[in-house]
């Protein structure tokens, strides 16, 4: 394959547009040629720097036009059908804007690419095709974040189970479980999460709706060790009551899968207020005393 710089023309390229332009090259050369001529035309007009590289995600992500959709079209060498073609343009179009200014010299797994070109050209409903290009982003930036199994399970998810479970991802704590209470999912119902949306992610294979259990342990804990976490935060839990016997505290979890955890993490997400207002509360009342980590987020 011909070295992307020597393609654009330029000397200096951005590391995570040259890495994004070899995946497209590498995975499906018809389409990325409308695409690699796109970006040269604009990498000719700017210079590559750290400090422009948000502008150049800007121009790049604009690069697919009418005109260039009615020849890929109409291009007899074309092996997808329209639709395919038009589905995979709009998510790499988008994919373009969540490139980070860094990513790995490690490649994508050919294999996974291969099982990525063949799903994401048959989405194309406009708000799974976002997550689609978040997916391709965050592999072409670190490649590992996401298994072939998360991309099956993806695959089969309707827009439905989708937005429950961005609904739910605002209780998830650590990207991998859910806090509840009282031996029962049905204590996340207060807060807008039903029971069957949590049965129905279960199905679709992100999370486990069996409850289980952690301990909190208590003792001498070192500076900034976490033994708790709510959310995106870390903590130091201790215990203040008059028990000098209890060592640990149980914490009820759902925990989601891994594809769950996976798909969480690149979801935005905050912490439902009321559910920690309330999960803080029932902390306190069990003598449980957090002390927040800063800058451990």
């Amino acid at each position: 394959m011909p070295d992307i710089k020597d393609i654009f023309g330029v000397e200096a390229v951005s590391r995570s547009i040259e890495k994004f332009t070899t995946f497209m090259l590498e995975g499906f050369s018809t389409l990325a040629l409308p695409i690699k001529a796109r970006l040269k035309a604009k990498a000719k007009r700017i210079e590559i720097t750290e400090g422009a590289k948000t502008e150049q995600q800007r121009q790049v992500i604009e690069f697919t036009t009418e005109k260039r959709m009615k020849q890929l079209r109409n291009n007899p060498t074309l092996l997808h059908s329209p639709m395919v073609t038009e589905n995979i343009v709009s998510i790499t179009n988008k994919a373009i804007g969540y490139l980070p200014e860094k990513v790995s010299d490690t490649p994508v797994d050919p294999d996974w690419r291969t099982r990525w070109f063949r799903k994401a050209g048959d989405i194309s409903n406009e708000e799974m095709q976002e997550v689609w290009a978040k997916i391709l982003a965050s592999e072409v930036a670190e490649p590992g974040t996401f298994s072939l199994r998360t991309l099956e399970t993806v695959s089969n998810l309707s827009k439905h189970e989708a937005e429950v479970f961005q609904k739910v991802c605002n209780f998830v704590s650590n990207s991998m479980w859910i806090q509840v209470y009282n031996d029962s999912q049905h204590y996340l119902e207060k807060f807008g999460l039903i029971y069957y949306e949590l049965l129905e992610l279960e199905e679709a294979g992100l999370l486990r709706s069996q409850i289980s259990y952690f301990q909190i342990k208590f003792g001498q804990l070192k500076k900034d060790e976490v033994n708790y976490t709510l959310g995106t935060k870390f903590y130091q839990a201790f215990d203040i009551s008059n028990d000098s016997k209890r060592e640990t505290y149980p914490i009820q979890i759902m925990i989601l899968t891994k594809s769950g955890q996976e798909l969480c993490q690149i979801l935005e997400a905050n912490l439902n207020p009321d559910y920690k207002k309330t999960i803080l509360e029932v902390l306190k009342e069990d003598d449980i005393e957090l002390t927040e980590i800063p800058n451990n987020q």
